[in-house]
C-alpha cells in the first residue's frame, strides 16, 4: 500500500499538451520581439526583410505596418498604433481577449462543428483579403488604413 503511494507521488504532474507547449512558446517569441521593439524602438527590427508584396508592386499587404503598430502600442499609443495597422490591433485586441477567456472559450469552442470552424476560418480570410484591397484604394474613404 505504501508502495503505491509513493508510485502516485513520483509520477508528478501531468504533462502539458503539444498545443499548450506550442502556445507557451508562441507566446515567449511573441514577449520578447514586444521588449525589443519597446527597449530599442521600431527600427531595432531592420535586419528582418522588407515585405515583398510591397517591394516587388508597391502594394500594402495586409501585415504591412504590423512591427510599428506593436511599437506604438507597447508606448500606449492606441492612435498611431491604429494609424500604422488597424488590423494588427484588433488582432492582438482579440487574441488578448481569449486567452484571458480561454478557461470560458475552450469548452464552447470543442463544441463546435467541422462545418463551423471551416466557415470561421473562410470569414477570417475574407476579413484579412478585404482589408489588404480596402487599404490600397487611395482617393477613396479606405485610404487612411494605409500604413
Amino acid at each position: 500500500m505504501e508502495q503505491d503511494a509513493f508510485e502516485a507521488q513520483a509520477v508528478g504532474p501531468a504533462p502539458l499538451g503539444r498545443r499548450a507547449v506550442i502556445a507557451t512558446a508562441g507566446l515567449g517569441a511573441v514577449a520578447a520581439l514586444a521588449i525589443i521593439a519597446r527597449v530599442l524602438g521600431p527600427g531595432a527590427l531592420r535586419h528582418l526583410p522588407a515585405c515583398p508584396l510591397h517591394e516587388w508592386t508597391g502594394l500594402y499587404c495586409p501585415g504591412c505596418g504590423t512591427t510599428r503598430a506593436i511599437y506604438h502600442l507597447l508606448r500606449g499609443e492606441c492612435v498611431a498604433a491604429c494609424s500604422a495597422n488597424l488590423l494588427a490591433v484588433v488582432a492582438i485586441a482579440l487574441g488578448a481577449i481569449a486567452w484571458v477567456a480561454r478557461p470560458w472559450l475552450a469548452p464552447r469552442l470543442a463544441r463546435w462543428s467541422a462545418r463551423s470552424r471551416g466557415i470561421a476560418l473562410i470569414a477570417a480570410a475574407l476579413i484579412v483579403i478585404a482589408f489588404g484591397v480596402l487599404r490600397n484604394l487611395s482617393g477613396t474613404p479606405f485610404a487612411w488604413l494605409a500604413p
